[in-house]
Formats: C-alpha cells, sequence, structure tokens
C-alpha cells in the first residue's frame, strides 16, 4: 500500500474509532465508506453498510439508497411505499482488496456472489448481514409496481491499493458479469468500476472538501451591498447549467443540496404537474421564467471570474419542487429554459435562517416543522458546542458538516436523523418504530420531540448514550448480535435511571434528571456498571431470539420495560431491608 492510501486509511481508522481491526477489515470499511459517499451525501453508520465474513457471496460492502434516503432496515421500505408515489432505486457493491493486484478470478468471483445475490432463489451460504440485505432487497422488488421512473440502477466497485492500467482481459470479464446482471432484467443499468490508489485518493479529497460547483450565468445582476451578506446576486440560469448544481458526478440528483429546504420533494402533486407541463410544452416553456417564482440558493462563498460562479457548499433553501421537476424532466427539455435564481452567498445562520423562513413562507408551514428544521438545529449546534474538550459532541447539522475537520472524531458526530431516533427512545418509549422512515417519526411525534420549551439537556443526553452504547458496540461486541437492541438500550438506560415516570419536558426536574446523567455517562466507571445491567435487561428479555421479527416489535418494547420497572423495585426492596 503506497504512503498516501495508507495516511489516509489510518486517519479513517482514528476518527471512526476502528482502532483494533487488521488493516484489511479497516480497508473495507474505508471502501465502503468513499463508495457510498460517492451516490449519498449525508451521514450514515458505517455498520449498515458492511457485509464481508464468511458467507458474505464474495461482497463486502452493499449500500441499498431509495427516494435518495439511505435504507438500513425492510420497515423502511414500508414507509417509503406509504408515502411515495413511487421508488428510485440504487445498489453500491464493493469487493476490496488491500493488495495491489487486479485479480481475475476474483473479479469473476464477485460477480458471481452479486448475481446469486440478487436471484430470488440463492444458492451460496448467507450470513445475517447478507440476509438483512437480502430481505430489503425482496421487499423492493415485491413492490415492482412503484419503478415508475426506472427500474432499480446498480453500481459495483472492484478496489484494490494498485495501479489501474486499464487492462483488457480485465474489461472484458468486468462487461461479462455487467451482461449477466443486467441478463436478470431487474436492472435498469449495470455500472461496474475500477478503482485505484489514485481513484481512491481523489473521492477521499471529494467526500472530504463538500460540495463544489461551477456553472455559467450570462445573464446576472449584483445585489446592493448588505451587512452579513457577502455577495448576492438575482439571475437567469439556463437549465443546462442549472442541472449542474442539482446532480451528483454519476447524474443522480444530489439530495444534500436540500438539506436546508423546509419541503421535502412532494411528488406529482397539483403543482409539479403544472411545472412539469410547462417544461413539455414547446409553446409554452418559453414563458418558464415568467410563471415560476424561482429558485433561491445559499452558499458558503461564491466566486466570480467572469461569467463563471463558483459555488461552495451551497444549498438549495427554496424551489426543492421546481428543481426535482426540472431533473425529473431533463430528458425532455430539447431547447433550454430560463430559470430565475437568486444567488446568495453568507456563512451567517442567523441570516440563513431568516431567508429560509422568509422565502419558505409562500406555501402554508407550520411553526412546528419551521421550528424542528430551523430553529432548533441552530440551537442544538450552538448548545452542544458549549461542552469542552472529552464532553464535546457535534450535532450535525448539515451533511458533511465536519468533514474538513481532522480533529473530530467521527464517531462524536451525531445527525438529525439518529438524533430523533434516540429521543424517540429514550422519551417516548418507542425503540421499536426507529427502524422506520425518520421523516415519519418526525410527523407522528413532531410536537413532542421538537417542542420549543423542551430541555436541550435531554438533546444532549440522547447523543451522548448514543455515542457511547455505539462504542461499545463497534469495539467489544463485533459479532453485531446486540445492534438491533441499541436504540432498546438507550430507552432503558433512561428508564432504569427514573425513580418514578419521567419529568416533564420543560421543567428544571427534567434538566436536572439529564444533568445528574450525562454526568454518570461521562464517567466511565459508572457508564460501565449501568450499561452492564442494561446489557443484563435485554439478554434477559431477548432470551436468545435476536431475530429481528422479535426485537423490532412493540411487545419487546414493552416486556423490556417491564423487566425495568421489576429491577428497580427489587432494587428498592433491597435498599429498604
Amino acid at each position: 500500500m503506497d504512503r498516501i492510501t495508507k495516511s489516509l486509511l489510518e486517519r479513517f481508522v482514528l476518527q471512526n474509532h476502528l482502532d483494533g481491526i487488521d488493516e484489511s477489515k479497516a480497508f473495507e470499511y474505508f471502501v465502503g465508506y468513499i463508495t457510498t459517499s460517492m451516490h449519498f451525501q449525508e451521514s450514515f453508520d458505517l455498520a449498515d453498510i458492511i457485509t464481508g465474513g464468511g458467507g458474505d457471496c464474495g461482497i463486502d460492502s452493499i449500500t441499498i439508497l431509495v427516494n435518495g434516503s439511505f435504507i438500513s432496515e425492510p420497515e423502511e421500505i414500508d414507509d417509503l411505499i406509504l408515502t411515495s408515489a413511487y421508488l428510485d432505486v440504487e445498489f453500491v457493491l464493493t469487493q476490496s482488496e488491500i493488495s495491489p493486484n487486479f485479480d481475475m478470478q476474483k473479479i469473476g468471483q464477485f460477480c458471481f456472489g452479486v448475481e446469486d445475490f440478487f436471484k430470488e432463489e440463492s444458492s451460496l451460504p448467507q450470513n445475517d448481514n447478507i440476509k438483512m440485505k437480502k430481505l430489503i432487497i425482496d421487499k423492493i422488488y415485491n413492490n415492482s409496481q412503484k419503478f415508475k421512473l426506472h427500474k432499480p440502477n446498480l453500481y459495483l466497485y472492484y478496489v484494490t491499493t494498485g495501479k489501474w492500467a486499464d487492462d483488457t482481459n480485465l474489461i472484458i470479464r468486468s462487461e461479462a458479469g455487467k451482461n449477466e446482471l443486467l441478463s436478470l432484467s431487474i436492472f435498469e443499468k449495470v455500472e461496474f468500476e475500477f478503482l485505484d490508489a489514485d481513484k481512491i485518493q481523489e473521492q477521499y479529497r471529494k467526500i472530504e472538501t463538500g460540495t463544489i460547483r461551477e456553472i455559467k450565468i450570462d445573464n446576472f445582476m449584483l445585489f446592493p451591498e448588505v451587512n452579513g451578506i457577502d455577495q448576492s446576486f438575482i439571475s437567469y440560469i439556463d437549465s443546462n447549467e442549472f442541472i449542474k448544481l442539482l446532480i451528483n458526478d454519476d447524474g443522480s440528483i444530489n439530495q444534500s443540496i436540500f438539506y436546508d429546504n423546509i419541503r421535502d420533494w412532494q411528488e406529482l402533486n397539483p403543482v409539479n404537474k403544472e411545472i412539469a407541463e410547462t417544461i413539455n410544452n414547446e409553446g409554452e416553456k418559453k414563458y418558464f421564467h415568467l410563471l415560476n417564482n424561482g429558485i433561491t440558493i445559499v452558499a458558503d462563498e461564491i466566486i466570480q471570474t467572469g461569467k463563471k460562479f463558483l459555488l461552495n457548499n451551497y444549498q438549495i433553501v427554496n424551489g426543492c419542487q421546481t428543481s426535482y421537476t426540472i431533473y425529473n424532466n431533463k430528458n425532455f427539455i430539447t431547447r433550454p429554459i430560463i430559470i430565475p435564481v437568486k444567488l446568495i452567498s453568507t456563512k451567517d445562520l442567523e441570516i440563513k435562517n431568516k431567508i429560509i423562513k422568509a422565502t419558505n413562507r409562500q406555501i402554508p408551514i407550520t411553526d412546528d416543522m419551521l421550528y424542528a428544521l430551523s430553529e432548533l438545529p441552530k440551537k442544538l449546534e450552538l448548545y452542544f458546542e458549549s461542552f469542552s474538550n472529552d464532553q464535546k459532541l457535534f450535532f450535525e447539522r448539515r451533511p458533511k458538516q465536519y468533514a474538513r475537520n481532522d480533529s473530530i472524531e467521527k464517531t462524536k458526530i451525531i445527525n438529525l436523523q439518529n438524533l430523533v431516533r434516540s429521543f424517540a427512545s429514550a422519551f417516548l418509549c418507542l425503540p421499536h418504530q426507529t427502524t422506520r422512515n425518520y421523516k415519519l417519526l418526525i410527523k407522528n411525534n413532531i410536537k413532542k420531540i421538537f417542542a420549543k420549551d423542551n430541555v436541550l439537556e435531554m438533546y444532549y443526553l440522547c447523543a451522548l448514550l448514543n455515542y457511547k452504547i455505539e462504542t461499545i458496540l463497534k469495539n467489544k461486541y463485533r459479532d453485531n448480535k446486540y445492534r438491533p437492541v441499541k436504540w432498546h438500550m438507550i430507552m432503558s438506560y433512561v428508564h432504569y435511571s427514573c425513580k418514578e415516570k419521567l419529568p416533564r419536558f420543560n421543567s428544571n426536574k427534567m434538566k436536572g434528571f439529564c444533568e445528574m446523567l450525562i454526568k454518570e455517562a461521562l464517567d466511565d466507571i459508572s457508564f460501565e456498571k449501568k450499561i452492564t445491567m442494561i446489557f443484563s435487561i435485554v439478554n434477559d428479555v431477548a432470551n436468545d431470539n435476536w431475530q429481528r421479527d422479535n426485537i423490532r416489535t412493540e411487545v419487546f418494547t414493552n416486556n423490556t420495560l417491564t423487566q425495568i420497572n421489576d429491577k428497580k423495585r427489587s432494587k428498592q426492596a433491597n435498599a429498604h431491608s
């Protein structure tokens, strides 16, 4: 392994708390992270993609993306089926070799293993991780009537630490593998790519630097100078140039640039149908810029050179519906349409939030939703930063927000998705629902999870327990047996610590309760003592049945709470005797 790749791998291991695993396994994690990030720009748990080991079908990692969401549980597909008009699916699979050689035989084994994995009746042995992915795959294809845009796309990556030299024999073998997979008639397209050390380094640097795009704008006007705004423009952008801002390198839509947008893609609602009809109507498309309210883009930095504009870490904060409709109808745009776009450069979060609120008031949005997706994340980000040294955790308000900071251990970063799941487990006793689509979890519980007067200590406690328990699972229980009950353990830790019922979420009593648990969890000896009790509780309730059908149920949650109450009563009785 060359010095640069080795250095990047060592940095990755350190940042992701993967100490103690051998170099070849660490390389599988590293490659899985890079290839997944090429298609998905938000945070994800590495444990949810790694499949390598005995019975892995020759596949080291499997990533499943549906409608831009990272899928780790079959139940998430159920939610998307209920809430979406279609399923837009991508599969990303890897085989990685720490050696510098591109091995013909191993390439063949990889292709054969992938083909066997996607067949209805697989013949190769499958480990638990492969079986879990198979459950998700089967659920997706059992709902193939939802493939309204296209069949799933499959991306295969064979990765080594060597130098790729366009070996004709290897290309022919990979093409044969692609054709065998296409003959299954279950994929729209199959891409097979060889990644060598140079490509690994290039892709890792791209991931770490964030979203950067350069476009050409012929018609623009500079807004007057305003305090807190570095630059701002009103512009009319050619649709061909605008689409460059919407897509990843592989041509898929970049979900992460809509992270600050209050509304997600609403699919084929009446407004979006009208936008699509205008785009597809040769007589009307020339009026598009007059009929559309336009797009608002906020970037950390805009560098203008003549008619070229370089946008660094940008977000489409208003215009999600228009952007998606343009993307979905791009093949029908035979002549470019003109799109009105505001471009704003600022690093001031308060100003950015004001822009988000103002530009999203055109269609009714509840104050709860505005607070949940705008105000609370800002407050949490600042609150988390108020802790010092070893106590500090980082709330990731925007994708890859801390990617360029080498001093931050990546396992100490928590995103909104896992914070919501932790909160719903700890304080709402809903660990069995956390595997569902977290947006649905928010929708059903928004007033409880994002109440304006909830004490902030609740959220930090959730993040801390997520970090501490995740660290134990990664370093002590690598067989993944306990991973399905992580959310139950977070619930158990909080409720075992509470003498009676939980205090009101907005009370000083809740603040004091959380502060007590935070202090305890930060002390390794105290935490180890209590978490050992928690492990014994979930062990008793599971009774050696760690199957998802047993764990992911309300019955399991209720049995866990019953066991917690029994332990507490026993503890209190012993204290009085």
